[in-house]
């Protein structure tokens, strides 16, 4: 089979939650399948069309890239337009292909092909208050898009899959989860103290405080957050590491809480090492990789019991009601005062993160692709119409 793979999201730098999922799925494909060609579609703003033409993959030999560019002014109007028009079809671009997969809820008409599209959330729809009017609309009517042309859907959690059959009202039959796989090789205990400590020192931090990372938007739930951190009057440091999103102007940081804005990939692992216990007090999650990223690094975990977050840790994790501030202040209190329970914690996400690995999303992936190329998915198609 030829398939083509879209690897827009990859344009936008630093990328993304959903940036490094396509990066880390695509490698792993090109690795393990031994049988698929793959085409690589770009669709980027000019200004970023280098930083998409440069994303480096080891196996040139098995991919082509079609990468194309216009005006950034221009971008998001064009694009619209041909996702709204559906013409011309997706392969005009690619050249002929069996199998297109999009993501970040971008799907565009094809004229064999069949189409795979990724659905990360449906928050527009299922939470419009914590979007934009802007955003709102224009991921509605994508959404909408992907229920209308899609063959088969991929998502990331059980939970999202609900989601999006109770939002969106697609058949569950059409809808796989393929759960993200976490870079053990990245996020890892790391044993050199004195290396902790000198990338710490690059941002004035001692180790052993607590920590957040994540956009600083109202689905993080910072402020209740910090209301729980100010009630114990501990002398650990909050550390919180992520972009400014919506609502960050009502938040006040006190002196014990350090504000860090973006990290660099290169020293994230570190500011993980150096934590004793990090706090994710999420609303919602597809799935929340911030929490896999902690327990890949021997950090204890507080989190949400909403959404997918408890799927995702399993009982490797203090899991709290997000908006009960007493409750998430009593947990961060009984974690930082028992050395025994952090340890327990610390063991029991290190042996939690083994399920989640990039082979098995790449090969629920491959599997999906082998289902619909079959006669036999044609059929079930056709007898469905018809029925």
């Amino acid at each position: 089979m030829i398939i083509g793979f879209d690897i827009g999201n990859l344009s936008v730098s630093p990328w993304s939650g959903i940036g490094n999922y396509v990066s880390e799925l695509i490698k792993e494909l090109l690795r393990i399948d031994k049988k698929n060609r793959y085409i690589l579609l770009g669709i980027t703003p000019l200004k970023a069309y280098k930083e998409l033409l440069n994303f480096k993959l080891e196996a040139d030999k098995k991919i082509e890239r079609k990468i194309y560019k216009m005006p950034s002014k221009l971008f998001h109007r064009i694009f619209s337009l041909w996702q709204k028009l559906g013409f011309p079809p997706v392969e005009y671009l690619t050249g002929n292909i069996n199998i297109f997969h999009s993501f970040d809820w971008f799907c565009p008409a094809s004229k064999k092909a069949k189409i795979v599209a990724t659905i990360f959330d449906v928050t527009p729809l299922s939470h419009p208050e914590w979007h934009t009017k802007a955003n709102i609309q224009q991921h509605s009517k994508r959404l909408l898009t992907i229920k209308k042309r899609a063959d088969f859907i991929t998502t990331i959690s059980e939970s999202s899959k609900k989601d999006i059959v109770k939002v969106l009202g697609i058949d569950p039959e059409k809808i796989i989860v393929a759960y993200p796989g976490i870079d053990r090789k990245r996020f890892y205990m790391i044993k050199n103290k004195l290396l902790i400590k000198n990338k710490l020192n690059k941002y004035g931090l001692e180790p052993g405080y607590l920590l957040f990372v994540g956009t600083l938007e109202p689905r993080k739930n910072i402020q209740r957050l910090i209301k729980a951190y100010n009630l114990l009057r501990l002398k650990k440091k909050l550390v919180l590491v992520g972009r400014p999103g919506k609502g960050i102007e009502k938040l006040t940081f006190a002196k014990n809480i350090i504000w860090l804005n973006y990290v660099s990939d290169e020293d994230l692992p570190f500011i993980y090492n150096g934590a004793s216990l990090f706090i994710y007090p999420s609303l919602y999650e597809g799935f929340g990789m911030p929490v896999l990223e902690a327990m890949s690094s021997g950090v204890p975990v507080i989190t949400s019991n909403v959404s997918s977050l408890p799927e995702v840790v399993g009982e490797a994790v203090i899991l709290v009601e997000p908006k009960n501030i007493k409750a998430l202040a009593g947990a961060m209190k009984k974690v930082t005062g028992n050395k025994f329970l952090s340890n327990e914690l610390r063991k029991k996400g290190l042996e939690r993160v083994k399920k989640f690995t990039w082979e098995k999303c790449a090969k629920t992936v491959i599997s999906i692709y082998e289902k619909i190329a079959s006669p036999d998915f044609d059929r079930d198609r056709n007898d469905k119409r018809r029925s």
